[in-house]
């Protein structure tokens, strides 16, 4: 699940959809991963800048064995929240390939156990 915080920002029903709509595809990378809910915040950052308003996106997720964060600026909100979630997407790819590969180094592992534990028994056999 999602959850949306803002700061400084009112965040409209549109806006609210995009966020969501966004995320959706977040939210199917990550199924199934015991998680905790993802953590989008927007802000409107606060100060006065020469070129107009500044955003910032950020988003959290805690993965077994692992909090994923990332956060992107921009002086558009909807490309903050894209960009962040582009982030978001890269880290987690690299999280699940890192996975992948712990998985099936403790596999081969595990069969070159056996095989080594097969070979005693045959060996104490004769």
């Amino acid at each position: 699940m999602v959850t949306i915080k803002s700061k400084n920002l009112e965040i409209t029903e549109a806006f609210n959809e995009f966020i969501t709509k966004k995320s959706a595809s977040l939210e199917k990378l990550i199924d199934g991963r015991n998680t905790s809910d993802i953590v989008i915040e927007i802000e409107k950052e606060a100060g006065h800048s020469k070129k107009g308003e500044n955003f910032f996106a950020s988003g959290s997720v805690s993965l077994p064995g692992q909090n994923i964060s990332v956060q992107e600026r921009s002086e558009d909100a909807k490309k903050a929240i894209v960009g962040m979630i582009d982030d978001f997407k890269v880290e987690v790819k690299k999280y699940k390939s890192k996975n992948k590969e712990s998985i099936r180094k403790r596999q081969q592992n595990s069969d070159k156990f056996l095989l080594s534990t097969k070979e005693n028994n045959q060996d104490d056999t004769e």
